[in-house]
């Protein structure tokens, strides 16, 4: 463009691109001459133009196509890298699902947590100690508390009423709590909200377990189980029934199986004199789910002859029914964080 055209170079589109008018900076751009040199390229106005020897339809045809294999070629080395990377780490391509699938983002497999506690017992006060320290079932994906009666833990949490938790020491099958009953109304709200969907793992604790969710997540990846596994995890295995009630760890769908078949069991199954657990244990056995045998998921001292242990890396611990804090833990003061 001739100097004396001021308006030219501010013009979108013709300063700089696919005009070639000038290039980067506002230098002119070197005249092109064609066949006939010696006849000057100039413009209705009588000033000097550079013609493009390539028409405008041209250009825009070989931008488009350009653009096209530009895009197959970034495509191609996204799938190159990606399948570079998988052979790299001598994993699969599928291994993108399992990392959604476990909630990787999060550090492992998503669990949904879940309680039975009494308001007025010992188990209230160890509750809301996990609470203000995001421990226990606190420090899981999500969690749901059911008691007796709706009560707010630590001024903030709201349980789930579901009538009264009766229950006695002992029965025709077991030596623990005979509470089945009392689990069908927390199984059946369960059931029937399905608010355990979309999480990997459901496990219900036990108040007095002492629980370490990103202990847990780890373990479950070393165990190789996933979400879509059909089994849950006997964590007393020398017993015959080792699916004890400290903690009950299912895979989302062997929990998902268990909500279908729940009414099945309970006219099928002769649970009087049964705790929760047995019956869990047997309901998940008869619909074909199969127990994994693991003796380093809890430190349980209804399992081990010596007593609850304190083994380093145990996801748990059970039972310890109290609590100890330093200040001393007072439950109408709990926004600041203790030491328990």
């Amino acid at each position: 463009v001739a100097p004396s055209d001021p308006e030219a170079r501010s013009r979108p589109g013709e300063a700089m691109g696919h005009s070639q008018e000038h290039f980067a900076g506002g230098a002119p751009a070197p005249v092109v001459a064609d066949n006939s040199p010696e006849e000057p390229l100039v413009s209705a106005g009588g000033e000097a133009r550079l013609v493009s020897p390539i028409p405008k339809l041209s250009r825009r045809l070989a931008a488009i196509t350009c653009l096209a294999f530009a895009t197959v070629g970034l495509t191609a080395v996204i799938r190159s890298t990606a399948g570079g990377a998988a052979m790299a780490t001598g994993t699969q391509p599928k291994l993108a699902a399992r990392q959604t699938l476990f909630g990787m983002a999060s550090g492992g497999p998503r669990l949904f947590c879940w309680c039975t506690m009494r308001g007025s017992s010992y188990e209230r006060p160890i509750l809301e100690a996990q609470l203000i320290r995001s421990t226990g079932i606190f420090g899981c994906d999500s969690q749901v508390v059911f008691s007796d009666l709706p009560i707010t833990l630590g001024g903030r949490f709201q349980t789930q009423g579901i009538g009264a938790l009766t229950s006695a020491v002992g029965g025709a099958a077991t030596s623990s709590w005979v509470n089945t009953d009392n689990f069908f109304n927390a199984w059946e709200i369960l059931r029937n909200n399905r608010v355990y969907r979309g999480f990997d793992f459901v496990v219900k604790v036990d108040p007095d377990t002492v629980l370490f969710p990103d202990l847990l997540r780890e373990h479950l990846m070393q165990l190789g189980f996933s979400g879509q596994s059909s089994v849950y995890i006997n964590n007393c295995p020398n017993v015959v029934a080792g699916f004890y009630g400290a903690i009950e760890v299912t895979s989302q769908m062997a929990f998902f199986r268990f909500m279908q078949g729940l009414e099945s069991c309970r006219h099928q199954l002769p649970y009087t004199g049964w705790g929760e657990d047995l019956f869990a244990q047997k309901c998940l056995d008869s619909l074909g789910i199969s127990g994994y045998d693991d003796d380093r998921l809890v430190g349980d001292g209804n399992c081990r002859p010596g007593g609850a242990t304190c083994s380093p890396g145990m996801p748990a611990f059970h039972p310890f029914k109290d609590v100890f804090c330093d200040p001393p833990l007072r439950l109408s003061r709990m926004r600041q964080p203790r030491q328990c």
